[in-house]
């Protein structure tokens, strides 16, 4: 999603899940506090879920899913 490139280790859900190792779950991501990007309430992004991808016991990446329904997964 254009908006998203450099998002820093710790910045926002996605840059806490591959800080901390631990999924992520938002039923509605455009009223979460956490979200530091505007393009997630622009492009009417709700339910999100990031999760830390992992190789070798080292984070490698974070896989995220979006939805603009609002519905949680």
């Amino acid at each position: 999603m254009e908006g998203v490139a450099g998002l820093k280790l710790g910045e926002g859900i996605a840059g806490r899940v591959a800080s901390s190792g631990e999924p992520i779950v938002v039923d509605d991501i455009a009223a979460d506090a956490r979200t530091t990007r505007d393009v997630v309430r622009r492009e009417g992004i709700h339910a999100f879920v990031s999760v830390p991808l992992w190789a070798k016991e080292q984070i490698v990446g974070v896989m995220n899913l979006a939805r603009r329904e609002q519905r949680p997964f």
